[in-house]
């Protein structure tokens, strides 16, 4: 394959991937997600960007429109993009009011929006998905607390109430931030951009180590990474103070103890769900001192296939346009 080819089909990827989710690019999106399907030596974004604007071959899959890049005949994905961005702003809101909550738990790291929330697509009945880091050996003390505390504010997911509320799903500890042993083989897109499209919320300084140990994404999503921007929400004196005190109560012997018996509790109720997949050979749920992983409707099989599906659809319908050994 050369360069150029491997370059286009990268662009491409990009575009079919975010099809997927009904999503429209703009050219800088287009090029931050730039997806090769072949390692490509010392790629730049400056020659991504430049076969985006001059490759013929390329252009004859895409279209674009008031700066908004889409597969031909997608259009309509301008006018869904706006509206789920619209939906988002409310969506957006409680999750700042929840992460702002979560503040006082002690032990608790990080909290950054992931999902459909984090690229501003998220439906009207959708919930808010929170990734969550803790302290190390104090895992199941923050769970435990951030939970009920979201339940005391009514805005945690549970049952049918779903719209608008927090879920918690997926944590894990400060040993245990290098995602790469959760990675489907031999090859997970969605984990890989979902790592890439996390919004933190708090704390900026425990994302950055974050980003740091899942640098093995960057060989899938080579301009993907990039520092947070935007507002955090706001860490008071206030809420420092609370947080060190409550730290410093369940720090020591009691507080292992305390570890210790809040995890005979919640492990007891997790392993009354008859219906769980914790079970199975797989990574859809894990229950560990490190890793607390709930995602029983893991969909990460099901993406992977669309996006070769749609991406080989795509392909054939110019059958010329690119030689099927390139």
């Amino acid at each position: 394959m050369s360069r150029q080819t491997a370059i286009e089909k990268g662009i491409l990827a990009a575009l079919v991937y975010f099809d997927v989710f009904d999503y429209p690019l703009t050219k800088a999106e287009l090029v931050r997600w730039f997806f090769p399907q072949e390692p490509i030596a010392n790629a730049t974004r400056e020659e991504v960007q430049q076969t985006l604007e001059k490759s013929e071959r390329l252009w004859s899959f895409m279209d674009t429109r008031d700066n908004w890049y889409f597969i031909k005949g997608r259009d309509s994905l301008i006018a869904l993009r706006a509206e789920r961005k619209k939906i988002s702003g409310h969506k957006w809101r409680i999750a700042r009011f929840a992460a702002g909550l979560l503040q006082v738990v002690p032990f608790l790291r990080l909290v950054a929006v992931s999902n459909t929330l984090a690229l501003d697509n998220a439906r009207d009945s959708s919930d808010i998905d929170f990734f969550i880091i803790s302290r190390s050996h104090r895992l199941w003390t923050m769970r435990f607390l951030a939970t009920v505390l979201l339940d005391l504010a009514r805005l945690r997911r549970k049952g049918s109430a779903i719209k608008d509320k927090i879920c918690l799903s997926f944590y894990v500890t400060r040993d245990a931030i290098n995602l790469e042993p959760l990675r489907l083989r031999p090859e997970d897109p969605y984990l890989v951009f979902w790592v890439n499209q996390l919004v933190p919320l708090i704390d900026r300084a425990d994302f950055l180590k974050f980003q740091q140990a899942n640098q093995w994404t960057d060989e899938f999503l080579p301009f993907a990474s990039q520092s947070p921007t935007g507002s955090l929400v706001r860490n008071t004196p206030v809420t420092r103070a609370m947080k060190g005190l409550a730290e410093r109560m369940l720090s020591g012997r009691f507080g292992d103890w305390l570890e210790k018996k809040l995890k005979q509790i919640q492990k007891k109720k997790m392993d009354h769900n008859t219906q769980s997949v914790a079970w199975e050979n797989n990574t859809k749920v894990i229950i560990s001192d490190d890793i607390l992983k709930f995602h029983e409707q893991d969909r990460r099989d099901e993406y992977r296939r669309r996006f070769g599906e749609r991406f080989w659809e795509i392909l054939s319908r110019k059958p010329g346009a690119f030689n099927i050994r390139d």
